[in-house]
C-alpha cells in the first residue's frame, strides 16, 4: 500500500468534522424553522385576538348607532332621561372594549380603531342639533368602514370598496312624511269621489248605473 504522507488519523478526523458540521447545520436549520413556526403561530394568535376584540367594539358601536338613529325619528324612540342614561352606558362599555382592543390589536389596525372609537364617543354626546347629529352619524359610518378595511388588510383580504350610506337628516324625513301624508289624503279623497266599479260577471259587486 503506497504511503500518501497523511497521518493515520486524518481520514477519521475529516469524517468526524463532516458529521459535526452536518449536525450543526441541521441544528441551526431546525432552530430557524422553529422560530418561523413560532412567529407564524404568534401572528395567527394575534390576528384571532384582534378579530375577537374588534367584533366586541363593532357590536357596541352598532348598538350606539341604532340608539342615536332611533332618537332621530319623528316620534323619538326614548324619553330624554332614558336616552341620556343609555348614552352614558354605551360610553362606559366603549371604554371597556377599547381598552381590551388596545391590549391585543395588530399594530396596523390600532390607528383606524382609535379613530372609530373617537367617532363613537362624539356620537354618544347628546345634541339637540339634528344636522350636527346627522354629520356625526356619517362620520362614524366612514370611520367604521376604515376600521373594517384595516382589519381585512391585516388578515390579507381585499378592502371593501364601498362608501358608507349617508344618513338622511331628520328634517328630510319629516318633509318626506308630510309629502307622503298629503299624497295619501289626496288619494283617499279621489277614491271617495270616484269609487272603483266592478262588473257582476267578474264576480264583483254590480256597478251602479251610470247617470243619464
Amino acid at each position: 500500500m503506497p504511503d500518501t504522507g497523511a497521518p493515520w488519523w486524518g481520514v477519521p478526523l475529516l469524517a468526524g468534522l463532516f458529521v459535526i458540521i452536518g449536525a450543526l447545520v441541521a441544528f441551526f436549520s431546525t432552530q430557524a424553522s422553529d422560530r418561523r413556526k413560532a412567529e407564524n403561530d404568534k401572528g395567527t394568535k394575534q390576528l384571532s385576538d384582534t378579530r375577537e376584540a374588534a367584533e366586541a367594539l363593532l357590536k357596541v358601536g352598532n348598538d350606539l348607532e341604532t340608539l342615536v338613529k332611533g332618537q332621530e325619528t319623528k316620534t323619538r324612540a326614548k324619553p330624554a332621561n332614558e336616552y341620556l342614561d343609555l348614552c352614558m352606558e354605551h360610553v362606559l362599555h366603549l371604554k371597556e372594549v377599547w381598552a381590551a382592543y388596545e391590549l391585543v390589536s395588530v399594530k396596523s389596525t390600532l390607528k383606524p380603531g382609535e379613530d372609530y372609537f373617537a367617532a363613537l364617543l362624539l356620537l354618544a354626546m347628546p345634541t339637540a342639533d339634528s344636522a350636527k347629529r346627522t354629520a356625526l352619524l356619517n362620520a362614524e359610518a366612514t370611520r367604521r368602514m376604515d376600521f373594517i378595511n384595516s382589519l381585512r388588510s391585516a388578515a390579507g383580504l381585499e378592502k371593501i370598496d364601498r362608501t358608507p350610506g349617508q344618513v338622511v337628516p331628520r328634517e328630510d324625513v319629516d318633509r318626506d312624511e308630510a309629502q307622503k301624508k298629503a299624497f295619501l289624503e289626496a288619494a283617499a279623497e279621489l277614491i271617495t269621489r270616484h269609487p272603483v266599479k266592478h262588473d257582476a260577471k267578474d264576480g264583483g259587486t254590480p256597478k251602479e248605473p251610470e247617470p243619464k
